[in-house]
């Protein structure tokens, strides 16, 4: 593609001529530079000339000062503490250039600048507005439409994690682009008036809905509005409906025929998804309530203790499943992980998590407010990191195997606890407000323990029995049986065996839907035994050992496999910080030693696995740094390693001056490639991938998009 594309022609054709004039020595003077370059650009630095230098392999000494901003750029990416003040729009438009002449990609783009908001404590306003700003000249060249135009940058926002711009406030940056018929174009338009009449306008919420239908509204508003907003609706429109339908409940009519006639007013009123499928009808709101028959011994026993007075009212005054309806509102791919199961009377949410590189969580949809209870299949934040924003409102309960809800308290209490304090209060407003400490006490008083292997009922007609998913300590698949219909939520899980789970996981293969974890679906293999070979030779032959790990499950399991090898009688092997407080909670047996803070310096024989997997921080950072210019002593890096984090820069060659050797043991825990294509051959039902890169497996594999809804009727 040719890189000029996506720069405004006009723009590109005045960078160069003024490029070309500086590499012929046509401007000789740093100020005759500036006074050339003022006014081609919204930057008061040569930036993009600079940018097209390196695009060039070309260098001058006139952009000595623009080198120095891409030395901090290059610093960010591997999570360099830098001094960032006068410069940080310089810092923001380099990466800009970077970006529209492919010289960065976006993920690029949107590690720079959330690590800007991270310095940019005053100025956050400024900053949003300049990324709307640049958003909009992206649209300008790429969008098709006005529509393509609105939406494409409200998409951009949500990938940075930053609260989007109304449709009036693009339209209005957008004329910095001459683009004023965008202006009249949102003015006009009947949805648009709309949605700026909704979101600026919410005194007279009751008005601006009055006759209209909730569907009609929501498929209008749904990407724009925030989630209180459509929340708010939501309840204007449940209450009428309940209120409305006193009026046809003649009596005390049957439990189904009073299921029937809430219903009908629900489809009247609106109250369905876009399969024409009505929300759940809470029988047990209506007035007055029919007569029911008293449950059954063995039903109330399959309800949780702990769980009674929160869903027996739903269970008492429920009607059998007919429908169940599935919505994907997160974790299609990597990160925040969220499927939520409605039926007939309510609805399960599986998972509600966290993207740790854009702070994202689950999208808001309808459905959510009629959920029961949320099941963590494990404690990672991207499946549990997004508990304390749902508990802003919800108030029920969440179920996890032990130690689920120990390891999840302990991981989400730490990132609410980072998180408040890396971001600024403006920025606060968002995501971080509602990690505040009220709503993350409200997920550990709300977490009840359920066993594996034993069928629980966690909404009306809808069971669970966990299963061991082999993933970390507590993972769980989730065997779901609604009626006549059972599914399969595998979570993170694996089919391989490991050192903490030598069996793997041993799933079912006749649900009649498997929505399974697809992390590996499709590429390379790795060799676990090949991996523990690396790291017992590396450890063995070095004087001074760091292996940096995932808290949670890698540290325990690499701690296992130097135990099973005799390393930890042969070295002094530590175990550091929250990986060791993970390993206190599950009883992790072995002669190593635990400390909560680490050593001063490390001395010979000496071998420490801590936090800080991919080297961004922690204990794991600090003594790489220490034994980076020792060439007896080894760094071990173990697993993933993300795009812009330090470790992946060092196993890429990208950073120089490390005298210390280098090893890359691959594990995982999540399944192989081969295990797992295996085993998804041999499910018998609908098959739905999530938790994957991957976007085309062929035509047997769903992979949802984001708020798809995959729709079934019980026993069809």
């Amino acid at each position: 593609m040719n890189a000029s594309l996506k720069l405004p022609k006009k723009l590109y054709q005045m960078a160069e001529e003024l490029f070309e004039k500086l590499t012929d020595g046509k401007i000789k003077t740093r100020k005759e530079l500036l006074d050339a370059y003022e006014g081609l650009s919204g930057d008061n630095n040569p930036n993009l000339i600079f940018i097209l230098s390196k695009l060039k392999n070309e260098s001058n000494e006139l952009l000595n000062l623009e080198n120095i901003i891409f030395s901090k750029i290059n610093q960010i990416f591997i999570n360099e503490d830098i001094e960032v003040g006068d410069d940080i729009y310089d810092i923001l438009f380099q990466t800009l250039y970077s970006f529209l002449l492919e010289i960065f990609d976006l993920e690029d783009f949107r590690t720079v600048f959330r690590y800007c908001l991270t310095k940019a404590k005053t100025d956050i306003k400024n900053i949003r507005d300049w990324l709307i700003y640049v958003l909009c000249l992206e649209a300008f060249i790429l969008a098709k439409s006005n529509d393509d135009f609105l939406t494409f940058v409200r998409d951009r926002f949500e990938f940075f994690g930053v609260q989007s711009p109304s449709p009036r406030e693009i339209a209005d940056f957008a004329t910095n682009f001459g683009l004023k018929d965008l202006v009249d174009y949102v003015s006009t338009n009947e949805r648009y008036q709309f949605i700026n009449l909704v979101m600026n306008r919410p005194e007279y919420l009751q008005e601006i809905i009055s006759g209209k239908r909730f569907w009609d509204i929501w498929e209008k508003i749904r990407l724009w509005t925030k989630k209180e907003l459509g929340s708010k609706i939501l309840e204007e429109f449940e209450a009428k409906s309940f209120s409305k339908a006193r009026e046809l409940i003649v009596g005390q009519m049957s439990l189904a025929n009073t299921f029937e006639t809430l219903k009908s007013v629900f489809l009247e009123m609106g109250l369905f998804s876009n399969n024409g499928v009505s929300f759940p009808i809470r029988v047990y709101k209506s007035h007055p309530l029919p007569s029911v028959d008293p449950l059954s011994l063995d039903r109330l026993e399959k309800i949780p203790t702990s769980m009674i007075s929160n869903i027996l009212p739903k269970v008492t005054y429920s009607v059998p499943n007919q429908d169940v309806e599935f919505v994907f509102i997160g974790g299609s791919e990597i990160g925040r992980s969220g499927v939520l199961i409605r039926t007939d009377n309510g609805g399960v949410l599986c998972d509600y998590g966290l993207s740790i590189v854009s702070h994202g969580i689950p999208r808001w949809v309808p459905d959510l407010e009629f959920i029961d209870s949320v099941i963590v299949s494990h404690a990672h934040l991207d499946h549990c990191g997004g508990l304390p924003v749902l508990f802003e409102k919800f108030n029920g309960p969440v179920l996890g195997v032990p130690p689920t809800k120990t390891i999840s308290m302990l991981l989400i209490r730490d990132c609410a606890k980072l998180m408040n304090a890396k971001f600024g209060l403006p920025y606060r407003k968002t995501i971080n407000s509602l990690l505040k400490k009220e709503n993350v006490d409200k997920v550990e008083e709300s977490f009840v323990e359920i066993d594996y292997d034993k069928e629980v009922e966690v909404s009306p007609g809808v069971f669970v029995t966990p299963l061991n998913a082999a993933h970390i300590y507590g993972s769980s698949s989730l065997l779901i049986k609604v009626d006549e219909t059972s599914i399969l939520y595998t979570g993170d899980f694996n089919l391989d065996s490991t050192e903490l789970f030598k069996n793997g996981s041993n799933p079912h293969v006749n649900a009649d839907i498997t929505i399974f974890d697809g992390t590996y679906f499709g590429r390379e293999n790795f060799s676990r035994i090949e991996a523990e070979k690396k790291l017992i030779d590396a450890t063995r032959e070095s004087d001074k050992t760091v292996i940096p790990v995932f808290s949670v499950g890698r540290a325990q399991e690499i701690i296992s496999i130097l135990e099973k090898n005799g390393v930890t009688k042969e070295k002094n092997v530590m175990l550091l910080g929250m990986a060791a407080t993970v390993a206190q909670l599950t009883n992790l047996k072995g002669k190593y030693t635990i400390l909560e803070t680490g050593k001063e310096s490390l001395e010979k024989d000496d071998v420490v696995v801590c936090g800080g997997g991919m080297l961004q921080g922690g204990l794991a950072r600090s003594y790489f740094l220490e034994i980076r210019k020792q060439p007896k002593a080894s760094l071990i890096l173990t697993g993933y390693l993300a795009k812009n984090t330090l470790g992946r820069e060092i196993i890429e060659g990208n950073v120089t001056d490390i005298d210390c050797k280098v090893v890359y043991a691959r594990f995982s825990a999540h399944s192989s490639s081969k295990t797992l294509s295996e085993y998804v051959n041999r499910c018998k039902g609908q098959k739905i991938m999530v938790h994957t890169p991957v976007r085309d497996a062929g035509n047997s594999i769903l992979i949802p998009n984001f708020e798809e809804r995959v729709h079934i009727r019980i026993g069809e």
